[in-house]
């Protein structure tokens, strides 16, 4: 059963700060909106759109990776997390769909 059929259980707790040395690890999830996939990184609010989910994992990657050299050249945060009520409005969108809700880690 998908993730997303759950959702009335379901508790968002921030992701833990994990670092690998200078790189971060960042959570992404990925959901079907009836015509695309879009993929979240809650860590910095940051949202992409693909064709396939896999397809939208690397659009988030690289502009997860983008942010974060932007905000290091301008002096600034990357980004703020994504509120819990944004986080579960994104995962409620996709309840009408039959995809899963697909998620992984990636590091950058």
């Amino acid at each position: 059963m998908p993730v997303a059929n759950r959702l009335e259980n379901v508790e968002i707790e921030p992701a833990a700060r994990q670092e690998i040395g200078a790189r971060r690890i960042y959570t992404a999830t990925a959901i079907f909106d009836g015509q695309r996939w879009l993929a979240l990184c809650p860590e910095l609010d940051i949202i992409a759109e693909a064709a396939s989910h896999s397809e939208a994992f690397e659009n988030l990657r690289a502009a997860v990776q983008e942010a974060i050299e932007v905000a290091k050249d301008r002096g600034v945060s990357p980004g703020e997390p994504a509120p819990e009520a944004e986080v579960l409005a994104f995962l409620q969108s996709h309840r009408t769909y039959d995809q899963p809700v697909i998620g992984q880690q990636f590091v950058v």
